[in-house]
């Protein structure tokens, strides 16, 4: 997994639920842009012929509700067109290389967290635990916070209303 991430060709990966009588439930594309480094938990060894094959698990709280495309929800098919739509505007993503990829979305997850068409810095603070256990290393995070809202801004997914405060646009 964490091969494919680094050489930027990560999959989409399609989660499924069902209930006992095998009816889907929910089908949930994970879009391929938000599978970073620090969405990849490394687990033990696999039980299999291959000496260097190691399992993973995804941390899937650090991807924003805007990389977690519902297909199927409640047993109900989503519209292709609202799939599909969604499925493009995560793309955006795309532009921020993937070393840089992983605050932001991050980021716009808390945004998305919060609720609410206005938010402020604040309001996305109130989320710094979860940031140092996903980025301990990081000691400035109400800085490095404004440095990710002027990337959302530029991707267009939220707006500066005044100082310290925004509007979720998408």
């Amino acid at each position: 997994m964490m091969r494919e991430i680094r050489a930027q060709n990560p999959p989409a990966l399609m989660l499924l639920q069902y209930d006992p009588m095998w009816t889907v439930r929910r089908l949930l594309a994970i879009h391929p842009v938000f599978l970073t480094p620090k969405v990849v938990r490394k687990r033990g060894r696999a039980l299999t012929a291959r000496p260097n094959y190691w399992m993973c698990s995804l941390d899937l709280t650090v991807i924003p509700a805007d990389g977690k495309i519902i297909v199927v929800g409640d047993g109900e098919a989503r519209p292709t067109a609202e799939t599909r739509k969604a499925f493009r505007e995560s793309k955006r993503f795309e532009d921020i290389p993937l070393a840089k990829r992983g605050w932001p979305a991050l980021i716009l997850s808390f945004v998305r967290k919060i609720g609410s068409e206005y938010f402020t810095i604040d309001d996305v603070m109130r989320f710094e635990e979860q940031m140092h256990a996903v980025y301990p290393e990081n000691s400035h995070k109400r800085e490095k916070v404004r440095q990710q809202l002027q990337v959302l801004m530029a991707l267009g997914y939220i707006d500066r209303v005044s100082p310290g405060e925004f509007k979720v646009l998408l």
